[in-house]
Parts: C-alpha cells; sequence; structure tokens
C-alpha cells in the first residue's frame, strides 16, 4: 500500500473515530469549546469503549452497503436519473441515524457512573 494511501486512512481515522464523541459532548454541554475539552469526554469513553466501537462500525457498516448500493444503482441507465434525487433524503437520513445512535451511546456513557483507573 503507498504511503500517501496509509497516510490518508491513518488521518481519517485520527479524526473521524473521536469526531462523533466530542460533537455529542458539545452539544450536551451546550458549549462548542466542550469539544476540545478532550480530558472530559475521554472518561465518558472509557466506560465503554466496547459499545463505542460496536456503534462506530455499525455506522461505518451502513454507510458503506449504502455507497455500494448508490453505487451499483448508477449502473443502470433509468435509475443513473434517479440517483441523485434519492440521494439527498437518503445521506440525510443515515446522518439523523447516526446521531441518534452516537447520541444514545454517549447517554448510556455519561451516566454509567465513575469510570475506572487514572485518567490521563
Amino acid at each position: 500500500m503507498p504511503t500517501i494511501v496509509r497516510a490518508k486512512t491513518a488521518s481519517r481515522l485520527a479524526g473521524g473515530v473521536p469526531l462523533p464523541l466530542a460533537a455529542a459532548h458539545a452539544t450536551s454541554e451546550d458549549s462548542f469549546t466542550a469539544a476540545f475539552k478532550i480530558g472530559e469526554w475521554r472518561r465518558y469513553l472509557r466506560r465503554d469503549r466496547l459499545g463505542y466501537c460496536i456503534v462506530w462500525v455499525l455506522v461505518a457498516g451502513l454507510g458503506t452497503i449504502l455507497y455500494g448500493a448508490l453505487t451499483l444503482a448508477y449502473y443502470s441507465v433509468v435509475l443513473c436519473t434517479v440517483v441523485p434525487f434519492i440521494l439527498a433524503p437518503l445521506c440525510f437520513y443515515a446522518t439523523l441515524v447516526s446521531a441518534v445512535l452516537f447520541g444514545q451511546m454517549y447517554g448510556r456513557m455519561r451516566d454509567a457512573g465513575p469510570s475506572e483507573g487514572p485518567d490521563h
């Protein structure tokens, strides 16, 4: 795998994995700067890492399935004209579903009680 591809993949994972948790924390605290207070939302992540990873993989998988289905639809001349009109509502709905899943996960992590281990 070329180095450029590895660097792009690593940067997307580094930004994409914690982003939903940071956004949920900012929304919960009603402050944009709360997203940058990593120590605060990292405590919640420690309470249920596996659950967060499962939700993240589930959302990424659903996005991949949606992308694959829309790509297959572009192979048909008839569907090729309809896909752009279907794409916007489907992407909006997928974004809503992922926001709800991450929001519910954040709420569960926040209500779980004190985290175990030191907070570094």
